[in-house]
């Protein structure tokens, strides 16, 4: 697993071309991690840039703080998928009576089943070889095995057993964030993300995360299409649609995914100072449609405002690839949260303080004129004040949440009544 290696990198949504190497190296205990782009990639596709960081050149280019370049760290697990591909090497590493083995970036990157990962990226260390992960015991679960992925992701919570976690580590490793989540098929084919309640809830998280994406959507936000389930005395379970894949004709199509960590050539931890602001230079540079990405992005801010959705770091934006250009994700990720007077990037020069006027004083950024601004605060504003406890009934959420979850959307009920 920490032997040197080179990983063939693939465009999933361009028949599977070649893009390059990615040459992983071990020195002194450590990875050090270079990428090559294949000289018939850079024939075909110099215009296209896939990572800020990796100049499109023929030769080759070394990390410079010797980690995982942005772009393929975007396809690698987080939290909930590396605590489950680690505790599976240490199920197997005691039935072997051996010591577990030491997981490097690019092993965890591997370790992740194609199917379910997340982008258009797709690798193999053999170039005749299968794209990796390919483990033939595992398919994708049905959304009519929620139930039972749920129950698993619990005993993830709370016991070692290897029935659930043969189960659960492929269709859950290749996602982000620390929630119990799989991957699961829904009965047209369509790929969703299952996010379970977890036993150290306080509130049903499932429910409040569908509401925001209702009240998005209200707001005009682009939304991916979402569901909700009540399965079990714990909570919700939410779905949501992933958007990094289409369908036609019953086959299935990758569209390719970055962050917006990756497109500013930022690392987690080193995030400081960074924000919205920034967003809109990278949107300059690399949107097919401006304009439009620039007033989405901040009516997204002004929403993450109105609703205390804390949850807006770089990881939780993102692009889709369009041709050549970039354009916005669809959101996701959002969550009111009580009582938090910050979101986690600065709304201006300064910090994230949760102010509309803050926002307002931006909007040139956006391309918009303070009367345009104006509007799309007004609308933001208004819709959550007049619809959201409504909404969260209607997914479920007992009144004592609600008066819990109120704080959350009392700065939009003052701007609201205030106009």
């Amino acid at each position: 697993m920490s032997d040197n290696k080179d990983i063939f990198v693939y465009a999933g949504w361009l028949n599977n071309e070649l893009i390059g190497i990615i040459h992983r190296g071990i020195i002194s205990g450590g990875e050090v991690v270079s990428f090559e782009y294949d000289n018939n990639w850079l024939g075909s596709h110099s215009n296209l840039m896939l990572d800020p960081t990796i100049p499109q050149t023929p030769y080759r280019t070394y990390s410079e703080d010797k980690k995982l370049f942005g772009a393929f760290e975007d396809s690698c697990p987080d939290r909930w998928g590396r605590k489950l591909i680690e505790r599976r090497e240490a199920k197997y590493a005691a039935k072997e009576k051996r010591r577990p083995k030491k997981f490097f970036e690019t092993d965890y990157l591997l370790a992740v089943q194609d199917c379910f990962r997340s982008g258009g990226f797709r690798y193999k260390t053999d170039p005749y070889g299968d794209f990796l992960d390919n483990d033939e015991n595992y398919s994708i679960p049905p959304i009519t095995a929620i139930r039972e992925l749920e129950q698993i992701s619990l005993g993830y919570e709370k016991d070692t057993d290897e029935k659930w976690l043969k189960q659960l580590v492929n269709p859950g490793s290749s996602l982000g964030g620390a929630r119990p989540k799989a991957n699961v098929a829904d009965i047209d084919g369509s790929l969703w993300i299952a996010k379970f309640p977890s036993k150290n809830d306080d509130y049903d998280i499932g429910a409040w995360e569908k509401t925001a994406n209702d009240l998005a959507l209200m707001c005009g936000l682009n939304v991916p299409e979402t569901k909700l389930m009540n399965i079990s005395e714990l909570g919700s379970t939410f779905l949501t649609k992933r958007f990094d894949r289409k369908y036609e004709n019953s086959k299935e199509f990758r569209i390719h995914y970055t962050s917006a960590m990756t497109m500013l050539g930022a690392r987690d931890g080193e995030t400081d100072g960074l924000g919205y602001l920034d967003l809109t230079e990278v949107i300059c540079n690399i949107a097919s449609e401006v304009d439009k990405d620039l007033h989405e992005l901040f009516n997204r801010m002004v929403f993450n405002i109105a609703i205390s959705n804390h949850d807006d770091h770089l990881r939780n934006h993102g692009f889709i690839l369009n041709g050549t250009r970039w354009e916005l994700s669809p959101v996701f990720d959002i969550n009111p949260v009580a009582g938090e007077e910050f979101l986690s990037m600065n709304i201006d020069m300064d910090n994230g303080y949760r102010s509309f006027d803050k926002a307002l004083d931006t909007c040139e950024f956006y391309h918009l004129s303070k009367d345009e601004a104006k509007k799309c605060v007004n609308n933001i504003a208004g819709t959550i004040t007049i619809s959201w406890e409504h909404t969260a009934s209607k997914n479920g959420i007992k009144k004592s949440e609600q008066k819990y979850m109120a704080s959350a959307f009392e700065l939009a009920k003052e701007y609201y009544l205030g106009l």
